[in-house]
C-alpha cells in the first residue's frame, strides 16, 4: 500500500517537474529571441494537457514578436482567463487589437447573453456544489418538517421551494456542461478568409473576414465536417469556414 502511494505521488509530481523543466527552457529560448523555438517548447507543454496563464501569456508574447497577431491575440484571450496573468494578458490583447489593420464589429449582448456568460464562468463545478448544498439543505428541512413541524406551513413552503430551486440548479449546471461542450471560441489567424453559406469552397458568401476575427464554434453542427467549421461571427452572422484558417479553444 505505501509502495502504491509513493508510486502514485511520484506519478503526480513527476509531470509537472518536466513540464516546468520545458517551461524554463522554453522561457530562455524567448529570452534569447528564438521564438519558434519557444513556442514550440510551450507547446509542447500544452499537449501534454499542463496549461497555464503564464504559458498561454509567453505564447502570445512570442507570437506578437513573429507579428503573428491573430495568433497572439487568441493566446491572449487565453491567457485573460486567469487571474495571475490578466492585467498582461489585457496589454498584450488591446496592443494586438490596435495593430490589426481591419477590426469586428459587434453587436451589443443581450440581458440573456449576460446571464449565460456568467452561467459559464460559474461552471460546471460551481453549480454541481450548489446543487449538492441545496439537496442536503432539502434533505433537512424535510427530515424536520416529517418528524416534527408537519403543522407548519412555513417549513412546507420552504420545503418546497428549496426542491424546485435544487432542480434549477441541477438543471444550470447540465447546461453549463452542455454549452462547454457544444461550443468553443476561435480567432481567424489568416489574414483573410470568406465565412460561407455551406461547407464548400463554390458556396456562396456572407460575409469576408480578417485577421484577428473572434468566432464562437458550434462543435455541433461541425462534427461531420473535418475541413469546416460552423461559427457565428461577433456581429451575430453564422456560416463556414475553413478550420485550417482559426485558432479553435
Amino acid at each position: 500500500m505505501i509502495i502504491n502511494l509513493v508510486l502514485f505521488l511520484f506519478l503526480q509530481v513527476f509531470p509537472s517537474t518536466q513540464a516546468q523543466l520545458k517551461f524554463d527552457k522554453a522561457n530562455q529560448l524567448l529570452k534569447d529571441q528564438d521564438y519558434i523555438g519557444a513556442i514550440h517548447g510551450y507547446k509542447e507543454i500544452i499537449d501534454a494537457d499542463w496549461n497555464s496563464g503564464p504559458l498561454f501569456l509567453n505564447i502570445g508574447l512570442a507570437y506578437t514578436q513573429l507579428d503573428s497577431l491573430g495568433m497572439a491575440k487568441a493566446y491572449f484571450l487565453q491567457a485573460l482567463e486567469f487571474n495571475d496573468t490578466y492585467e498582461e494578458a489585457l496589454k498584450g490583447f488591446e496592443f494586438t487589437v490596435k495593430k490589426l489593420p481591419q477590426k469586428a464589429a459587434y453587436l451589443p449582448k443581450l440581458p440573456w447573453d449576460h446571464v449565460l456568460d456568467w452561467t459559464i464562468k460559474l461552471g460546471t463545478t460551481g453549480w454541481s456544489w450548489l446543487t449538492m448544498i441545496f439537496s442536503y439543505l432539502s434533505l433537512i428541512i424535510l427530515i424536520a418538517y416529517w418528524f416534527r413541524l408537519r403543522e407548519n406551513k412555513w417549513v412546507l413552503r420552504t420545503l418546497l421551494s428549496t426542491i424546485v430551486l435544487t432542480g434549477f440548479l441541477a438543471f444550470a449546471a447540465f447546461y453549463t456542461d452542455y454549452v462547454n461542450h457544444r461550443y468553443g471560441k476561435a480567432v481567424l489567424i489568416k489574414e483573410q478568409s470568406n465565412l460561407l453559406k455551406n461547407a464548400a469552397e463554390e458556396s456562396e458568401v456572407t460575409s469576408i473576414t480578417f485577421e484577428g476575427y473572434e468566432f464562437i464554434v458550434d462543435f455541433l453542427n461541425s462534427k461531420n465536417n473535418s475541413d469546416w467549421v460552423y461559427v457565428r461571427m461577433s456581429n451575430g452572422i453564422y456560416g463556414w469556414i475553413p478550420k485550417s484558417d482559426l485558432l479553435i479553444y
